[in-house]
């Protein structure tokens, strides 16, 4: 029982309505195998790059990714603890 005090239900709700746009969670989808620049992702949609930065910044706004950058370029990954935490659910 007192492991289920430690879960933060709140932070998941949100996480969970973040990642339930279609477009959003094939982001997490595509970045569960790798680390990934926009320029990458753009392959896999019909969407603008501004578009795509957009739904990015979301994701990285709730913790669900994190970025990188090197020179000019900017790389995602899904933050490491977000998959942990997802299980709890």
């Amino acid at each position: 029982m007192n492991k289920i005090m430690d879960i933060d239900f709140d932070k998941g709700a949100k996480t969970l309505k973040c990642i339930s746009d279609p477009t959003r969670i094939k982001i997490v989808h595509l970045l569960s195998c790798q680390e990934m620049c926009v320029c990458t992702l753009e392959q896999y949609f019909t969407l603008s790059q501004p578009t795509l930065s957009h739904h990015l910044h979301i994701l990285k706004e709730d913790g669900i990714v994190t970025m990188r950058k090197e020179g000019k370029w900017i790389f995602y990954k899904i933050h490491e603890g977000v998959a942990e935490a997802m299980t709890q659910f």
